[in-house]
């Protein structure tokens, strides 16, 4: 969401500041505010695109739901709680019931993020402990 929006306040940032900005500014300054929005509005859209390709597998799992009828989507339990054993959905990064952070286990061979369990990195196959 924050890149989208980050997108929107660019485009129309442009037009908004150039009011007050743009009878200030010679044909340089004209050349070099447009290429400054020009360059935030690229980085904007690489920004959302990294976003959506970042949490993609996340929204298939929730279309793949939503398209069965009569199927609700899961909540999609991975663990509980190290202090107050409340269950902890996938993405949450404290817990819901006592605050508690939550650590997400990584292989220490390639960082790659490992579920509660297992014993081998499903990236590089290096022993989970």
């Amino acid at each position: 969401m924050e890149p989208l929006v980050t997108l929107i306040v660019v485009i129309v940032g442009h037009g908004v500041l150039l009011l007050p900005v743009g009878p200030f500014l010679g044909e340089t300054g004209r050349t070099v505010y447009n290429w400054v929005f020009v360059l935030g509005s690229v980085g904007a859209a690489l920004w959302m695109v990294s976003a959506g390709y970042r949490s993609s597998a996340w929204w298939i799992e929730e279309l793949e739901g939503v398209r069965r009828p009569g199927t609700s989507i899961p909540s999609r339990v991975l663990s509980t709680c190290s202090q107050c054993g409340a269950a902890v959905r996938a993405g949450m990064k404290f817990c819901s019931q006592c605050g508690q952070g939550l650590a997400e286990p990584r292989c220490r061979q390639c960082g790659h993020s490992l579920a509660t369990g297992e014993r081998f990195c499903g990236a590089c196959g290096q022993p989970a402990g």
